[in-house]
């Protein structure tokens, strides 16, 4: 029986410490990722020219806000760029 325990022990001891290996080295790789910027995003995200009318189009407060929200995941200020929301053709 204590045979057995020693057993689980130690083996539970080696995953944890291959769990924790594991962690560690996902953080420091993630050190070394760079930021996402708006250079990297797709060209057809930061063009200059809304979308005009038809049944597909945003609303200017729906616009606002799918800007925002642009500008809070990228890290920079909204005047900075500008967004062109285009409809999505849907596939037949």
């Amino acid at each position: 029986m204590t045979q057995a325990l020693t057993i689980t022990a130690l083996g539970m001891t080696i995953v944890f410490l291959v769990l924790a290996l594991i962690y560690g080295s996902i953080v420091i790789l993630g050190l070394f990722e760079p930021k996402a910027s708006v250079a990297a995003a797709p060209a057809g995200l930061l063009a200059a020219t809304p979308v005009a009318g038809g049944p597909a189009s945003v609303t200017p407060e729906e616009e606002a806000a799918i800007h925002a929200a642009i500008a809070h995941h990228t890290g920079r200020a909204p005047e900075t760029f500008q967004t062109r929301i285009s409809p999505v053709k849907k596939e037949s």
